[in-house]
């Protein structure tokens, strides 16, 4: 576990012993995209917001893609949850231009598991007793 600027760097933002609720990664994280025609690489997201935001990233994932292929979007993980409400500043999402390709981000929803769906039960008819059933 590594403290700089009062950030953990262990994954869950904040450690248990100064006094703050872990933060789950899903909770601080942003998702990105970038447009087909414009390939936006790793280094220049990580470039782009070291240099506009600081040492913010804990990790980076592009979409992984064939080699000829472009990634369209990447999640990042960022150390503190303020990161994305500096970032998207009272936002739902803000367009960002990264080495003159534009790139869009949000706060990431994590698509939940649909719970099981309950067995299909056979419907029940509440029959007057005078028909005989």
């Amino acid at each position: 576990m590594v403290q700089t600027g009062g950030l953990t760097r262990m994954g869950f933002g904040p450690s248990a012993d100064s006094g703050q609720v872990p933060v789950p990664p899903d909770d601080r994280t942003m998702f990105v995209t970038f447009s087909k025609g414009y390939p936006v690489y790793e280094w220049e997201v990580r470039e782009f917001f070291g240099r506009a935001y600081g040492d913010c990233i804990e990790s980076l994932h592009m979409q992984e893609v064939q080699p000829n292929q472009q990634s369209l979007f990447a999640r990042i993980v960022f150390h503190s949850v303020s990161s994305i409400e500096m970032i998207l500043n009272g936002m739902s999402k803000v367009k960002f231009t990264i080495n003159g390709k534009h790139v869009w981000a949000r706060k990431f929803v994590p698509k939940r598991l649909k719970p099981p769906s309950p067995p299909a039960v056979p419907p029940v008819f509440n029959l007057p007793a005078s028909l005989g059933f």
